[in-house]
């Protein structure tokens, strides 16, 4: 075969030597910005974890003091405090007595047909003091209250 007739090998361009060297500097600088990055996120990260455990020590810390003012406010809010003062700072006295008002008896729209009240009283005639004073109880039950002095 002759020596025309083979095919010619192809040649290839040569990529300039300064190329491989830029593209290398690129790809270098490139994880360089990557890993710039990632540090300062991860740095945020950190800061923020301290930020929240600096929080809830200042959650602790107030929810301790309110807890304390409950109490310091159950502890103002006692009767008995409250009694002194009122003697003490605002001169009250208790009442030596108290008086109490009979309302009128409700109205009976029905009267009574039977004699019914002429009966209970004659049974109380009989039953004695004990009888009298519980009917008398028992009617002005919820019928009285309580009038100033």
């Amino acid at each position: 075969m002759p020596r025309d007739c083979e095919p010619k090998p192809k040649v290839r361009p040569q990529a300039k030597p300064g190329l491989k060297y830029l593209q290398g500097a690129a790809l270098i600088l490139a994880l360089f910005i990557f890993g710039l990055f990632y540090t300062y996120k991860h740095t945020e990260i950190i800061a923020l974890g301290y930020e929240i455990e600096s929080v809830k020590q200042n959650i602790a810390t107030l929810q301790g003091e309110n807890k304390r003012l409950e109490l310091e406010i159950a502890r103002l809010q006692t009767p008995e405090r409250v009694e002194k003062i009122a003697r003490t700072k605002l001169g009250m006295e208790e009442p030596e007595k108290i008086l109490l008002a009979a309302l009128p008896p409700e109205a009976n729209p029905e009267p009574n047909r039977t004699g019914e009240t002429s009966r209970v009283a004659a049974q109380d005639q009989e039953k004695g003091w004990k009888k009298t004073l519980f009917l008398a109880a028992h009617h002005f039950i919820g019928r009285a209250e309580a009038s100033p002095r």
